[in-house]
């Protein structure tokens, strides 16, 4: 299933759903993203990788992560949640440990509502806690 998200405007909280997916399909959901009337700024993020059945390699997780990193400043990211099956999840864990390097607020959760609680608070902070 390729990349989609929906928007929570209630919430501010942008889920994105599907498949682990290439750096272009990232940038193509990006560029929907941008153009979406009902995307506003300071968003949080919800990325759900549960069923997820095709983790890429390093090497795709670190240039998924570069498109992320490049459009958050221009989407005002404000937190970036990642909610996966596993305790511990190789590409999720990655995103979560370049995203500690880069000073961007990104986390592993494996339980859907302890992301949208963590995402919920002290919403605005530009680093991970």
């Amino acid at each position: 299933m390729a990349l989609d998200y929906t928007i929570d405007s209630r919430r501010q909280v942008v889920t994105i759903t599907g498949e682990f997916a290439s750096a272009t399909e990232w940038l193509l959901l990006t560029g929907r993203l941008r153009r979406d009337p009902g995307f506003k700024p300071h968003s949080k993020f919800l990325r759900d990788v549960r069923g997820a059945t095709h983790p890429p390699n390093n090497a795709m997780a670190a240039a998924i992560f570069k498109v992320i990193q490049r459009f958050w400043p221009e989407l005002q990211v404000a937190r970036w949640a990642v909610v996966t099956d596993h305790e511990y999840d190789a590409v999720p864990a990655t995103m979560q440990a370049l995203g500690e390097q880069a000073g961007l607020a990104i986390r592993v959760f494996t339980d859907p509502d302890e992301a949208l609680d963590w995402l919920d608070d002290d919403v605005g902070r530009s680093i991970l806690t």
